[in-house]
């Protein structure tokens, strides 16, 4: 099913990854324009496969929505209904007053592997982007994501003076910051332990890899275009942090 807002369809496995066990043959493909600003994309195993774990609804509930009108972002899926052994890519970028610019916000490669207790994609970063955020929690020296280096996202208790190793939450979350200014950002609503690397390719410039234990591929994109729009449109599916009540600032204890 297809309409200016919403595909649905199906994948089918065109070579096995022949890495930690056996893939997924058949997976659902969903995306959905929920707002001007905010593209949903979900990947999943088909029914066959039964039920996988997902962030429960009764948790974190979803927006939802579908849109309409002239959006500030547009997907463009790439993948021949003719040719069923062309790889799955997916685009979206950004427009301007309902017009589809070359301006890219997203770029999902062809290198997805889907199996029961892993998964991998690749996203490759526009080549306009200027730097990386995101991607917590730990202590970093260097807040800018950097090439060629790994964050792993496992929450342990450890003291926030170590640095470069994970903390206490996971947040899988980032923001693209182009040469001219404008902001993007993209959720992973994931909550398997994961690692995210940043690398580079001299065919492709700058890529994000995301390998995790399991759960679906469930993404939220952000259109922006300023860091503070990425955020708010970030907190509209996530909801806003809790207000520190009044009695929690006064004298506090931690082990050592």
């Amino acid at each position: 099913m297809t309409s200016p807002s919403v595909t649905s369809g199906t994948l089918a496995l065109v070579e096995p990854s022949g890495m930690l066990g056996p893939d997924f043959s058949n997976l659902t493909l969903d995306i959905t324009q929920e707002t001007a600003d905010r593209t949903h994309i979900k990947i999943a195993p088909s029914a066959i496969y039964g039920q996988r774990w997902e962030v429960p609804e009764n948790l974190l509930p979803r927006p939802g929505g579908v849109y309409e009108g002239a959006a500030n972002s547009q997907y463009i899926v790439s993948s021949s209904q003719e040719d069923p052994g062309t790889p799955l890519e997916l685009y979206i970028a950004r427009t301007e007053e309902g017009v589809v610019t070359n301006e890219l916000i997203f770029i999902l490669s062809k290198m997805l592997v889907f199996q029961d207790q892993y998964l991998q994609f690749v996203l490759g970063t526009p080549p306009d982007t200027a730097a990386l955020f995101g991607v917590g929690e730990s202590t970093r020296a260097v807040q800018q994501l950097e090439v060629n280096s790994t964050y792993t996202l496992w929450n342990t208790d450890i003291a926030a003076a170590v640095f470069d190793v994970s903390l206490y939450g996971t947040h899988p979350f980032l923001i693209q910051i182009s040469t001219t200014g404008k902001a993007s950002g993209i959720l992973f609503m994931n909550n398997n332990a994961m690692d995210i690397s940043v690398f580079h390719s001299d065919s492709q410039g700058n890529s994000v890899g995301v390998q995790s234990t399991g759960g679906v591929l469930d993404l939220y994109v952000f259109a922006g275009p300023t860091p503070a729009d990425v955020v708010k449109q970030f907190l509209e599916v996530v909801g806003k942090p809790a207000m520190i009540p009044y009695w929690s600032l006064g004298f506090h204890n931690c082990k050592v």
